[in-house]
């Protein structure tokens, strides 16, 4: 705890259980929560940045074109209809769709289940990649008995932007 929190070794306390450590003990100790802190605001740099950075440099060294536009959510219905943990996933679409680049379009289908795209295209999957344009579908009742786990559908739908984008 004491190297966690950036306490030099010679800060720490002579009581308790440090002092039933060895001096080594202490040191080794000490390091080792100096580098438990590291790795966690590591851990915590922006991952998406790394993400995103990448894929482009992958993409760049295969001479590829990949979308630098930036990216949105684009949804024709009511913000007020949402439930309170669509619009939390919102939220969490929107921190990625600004990360990637990459384009949602939220849709509420039917009490089918089933979408027709603006190209004609009748759709029943919970989400869909569409490669040519590189944007992501997300049905609001995503999930198996449509309780909404639009984050998930998004999850998913992200791992076929990756594998175009960067397959290794």
């Amino acid at each position: 705890t004491y190297g966690h929190n950036g306490v030099k070794v010679d800060g720490m306390s002579k009581d308790g259980f440090s002092a039933l450590l060895s001096p080594t003990q202490r040191n080794t100790a000490n390091r080792l929560g100096k580098i438990d802190a590291e790795a966690k605001v590591k851990a915590q740099q922006n991952p998406i940045d790394k993400a995103v950075k990448s894929v482009r440099d992958e993409a760049k060294s295969k001479h590829k074109a990949i979308p630098l536009h930036k990216g949105q959510i684009v949804f024709e219905g009511k913000h007020s209809t949402l439930t309170d943990l669509q619009e939390k996933q919102l939220d969490v679409l929107g921190k990625v769709s600004e990360g990637l680049g990459v384009t949602f379009h939220l849709f509420e289908s039917d009490e089918n289940f089933q979408y027709t795209m603006p190209d004609g295209a009748v759709r029943s999957a919970n989400g869909w990649y569409d490669p040519k344009s590189g944007e992501i579908w997300i049905d609001l009742k995503a999930g198996n008995v449509g309780q909404g786990t639009i984050i998930f559908t998004a999850a998913h739908e992200l791992t076929h932007f990756i594998k175009q984008w960067s397959p290794a």
